[in-house]
């Protein structure tokens, strides 16, 4: 897994960079999880590395009734300058983006140290160091964040790591 942040607040996506098999062992501490798509949208997504991957190559032509496993995360359209939640459940067979539901209404975070990184940012942390404090109890999260400002990639400013 891995550990996702959307910061209303900022406007901006936060990942960390740790990608791990299913039981949990670590495979890489350098995977980028913001993905700028040739259009300049972004999707951010947490969940199993063949979903996610699938994902990726798929997309936007995505049909998820066809995609096998779970995953989460944000898409982010350049166009609108709005961000939705895309959730995809292995049990269910099919995903959903939900942008009318969610709205961008508070911070939100995906993966297996989002309740750590939620809970830090909750004891006024940052969204960036509030990862890295999931990283201190999650296994599947690693303290290297990678930050993209939405209002700065409109303008086609990029990503920052810390």
């Amino acid at each position: 897994m891995t550990t996702l942040v959307y910061s209303k607040e900022k406007h901006a996506l936060y990942a960390d960079s740790r990608e791990t098999d299913g039981s949990g062992r670590i495979l890489s501490n350098n995977v980028p999880k913001i993905k700028i798509l040739d259009n300049g949208d972004i999707i951010a997504m947490s969940g199993s590395v063949i979903t996610v991957q699938e994902i990726e190559r798929a997309w936007p032509d995505i049909n998820f009734e066809k995609v096998d496993g779970t995953a989460q995360g944000f898409y982010y359209d350049v166009g609108t300058d709005e961000v939705h939640v895309i959730g995809i459940h292995e049990d269910l067979q099919a995903g959903t983006i939900h942008p009318s539901s969610w709205r961008q209404e508070y911070t939100i975070a995906f993966g297996s140290g989002a309740d750590f990184a939620l809970a830090g940012m909750d004891l006024g942390l940052g969204p960036a160091e509030a990862i890295e404090y999931a990283a201190t109890r999650d296994s599947c999260t690693n303290d290297k964040v990678t930050m993209i400002d939405l209002r700065l990639h409109r303008e086609g400013l990029t990503l920052e790591t810390y």
